[in-house]
């Protein structure tokens, strides 16, 4: 990570210098930026004065849901439909890691019933399109993703937390 004093700094990086994914601080803003889906200076994303993301609320699913990377890498949806379509939107994005949060509704037994993604693959540890999720009305479950770039890989991390007691 480098460390720069104002944009122009940041922007006057050379480009054989950067790739995408880099994190550059810029200390008269006190805001991290990093580079997303390029090289070039309109590439450049805040991340905050924080490195942390908040978690981005996406409510309930509905049929279809559209898990969309590029509104943050910690997120969480409530599952209200027996079988919804997953799409996983990476198209404004680097190479990284990312977190959904999956509650599901009162009615419990929702599952996602496929997953695509923008221009590249959903793989999973069995190869299969579904996700096994907790079914009890209310369960969360945590899946974690990984994107190279092309493939994301998807898995569920933690089933049915509860609280430690």
């Amino acid at each position: 990570m480098q460390i720069v004093n104002t944009i122009s700094e940041r922007n006057a990086i050379p480009s054989g210098d950067r790739t995408d994914g880099d994190v550059v601080y810029v200390s008269e803003l006190g805001e991290y930026y990093r580079l997303v889906g390029g090289i070039a200076d309109a590439n450049w994303k805040s991340s905050g004065a924080f490195f942390a993301e908040a978690e981005y609320a996406n409510g309930d699913s509905g049929a279809a849901f559209t898990w969309d990377l590029g509104n943050g890498r910690n997120q969480s949806v409530t599952l209200n439909n027996a079988a919804c379509a997953l799409t996983i939107d990476a198209s404004d994005v680097g190479v990284g890691t990312f977190k959904l949060k999956v509650t599901q509704d009162g009615s419990g037994s929702r599952a996602f019933a496929s997953g695509a993604i923008s221009g590249g693959t959903v793989r999973t540890p069995d190869g299969t399109s579904g996700l096994t999720l907790s079914s009890g009305g209310g369960d969360v479950d945590l899946i974690w993703g990984y994107y190279d770039g092309t493939d994301f890989y998807i898995g569920v991390g933690a089933l049915d937390m509860v609280a430690w007691t």
